[in-house]
């Protein structure tokens, strides 16, 4: 006969698995705000790192078009050196947006805040690096020689001529002007776009700023109170050393016009002493002398002719 087995139940968990065995929700968001935060990180630094080469550019280190052998200067090494000196060839210090716009996402991923619409941010980004290039060449400032390529780069140098010929057929001689602030007002719609800050982001950029500046001020005050102590008991300390030598030069001129009385003092009376003592044993030779002169005058007065 076949053997027989008993149907097989179905397993039933008991209520201390269930327990113990998170449901799949919470794990899924927070690996998902896990990740966040290190996208967060990895643009903040990215960010960072590109404003510490464009603050360390220099124009002698090794680049696309610069062949160095001398040793880089660039905090950012050879990379930081190659990527400064090609934005700040292409857009000049636009090329700053870029790594303001990776600070600005790193805020939103840090946060919990969705960074949506990244198909659209970042063609904003690109055309507010251009939109800034241009607002840089219209700048009635020369470049300084540490920017090769001028305040905007190249692509300032071939868009800021067409726009300043626009401005000055429509305003004249305040045409630059004018530009310039239509520049500056789409720059700050393409930068509000393209970094992705809401009114609430803003809101917080702005207290931080506010509480920024106070936390400076305070600082700048209380160093300044601290310096003001500081040079005013150096001061007292300056004064009281010279009032010191002053008394102790006025003491040393006291006691040698005292020394010097005193010597002339007691030389004039040795002096006077050895004086009246010469004259006490000279003067009774004189005075013999003078005696015996006169005596023989008179003997010969006496004697006939």
């Amino acid at each position: 006969m076949p053997r027989q087995t008993a149907p097989s139940l179905p397993r039933q968990r008991g209520a201390d698995e269930e327990t113990l065995r998170p449901p799949a929700g919470p794990v899924r968001l927070a690996l998902i705000r896990r990740l966040a935060e290190l996208a967060g990180l990895a643009a903040a630094l990215a960010g960072i790192a590109g404003l510490i080469a464009l603050l360390s550019y220099s124009p002698h280190d090794p680049s696309f078009d610069t062949v160095a052998s001398g040793p880089v200067r660039n905090l950012g090494g050879a990379p930081g050196a190659y990527y400064s000196d090609a934005v700040l060839q292409l857009v000049g210090l636009a090329g700053a947006l870029p790594s303001i716009a990776l600070l600005a996402w790193a805020w939103r991923l840090a946060s919990h805040r969705p960074l949506s619409l990244l198909w659209l941010r970042l063609p904003a980004l690109v055309l507010s690096a251009v939109i800034g290039a241009v607002l840089l060449a219209l700048l009635p400032f020369p470049a300084p020689a540490a920017l090769p390529a001028g305040w905007g780069g190249a692509a300032g140098r071939l868009l800021g001529p067409p726009f300043l010929a626009a401005g000055t057929a429509i305003a004249g001689a305040y045409g630059r002007w004018l530009m310039m602030g239509w520049l500056a007002i789409l720059l700050a719609a393409l930068c509000g776009l393209a970094f992705g800050l809401q009114r609430d982001d803003w809101r917080a950029a702005a207290r931080f700023g506010r509480h920024t500046a106070l936390v400076t001020g305070r600082g700048l005050s209380w160093s300044g109170r601290l310096l003001h102590r500081l040079f005013a008991a150096l001061r007292l300390a300056h004064q009281i050393v010279i009032d010191q030598r002053d008394e102790a030069a006025a003491r040393f001129g006291r006691h040698t016009a005292l020394v010097t009385g005193r010597g002339l003092s007691w030389s004039g009376r040795l002096l006077h002493r050895l004086f009246a003592a010469l004259r006490r044993r000279l003067i009774p030779l004189v005075d013999d002398d003078l005696v015996r002169e006169a005596e023989r005058g008179e003997e010969a007065v006496q004697q006939p002719p």
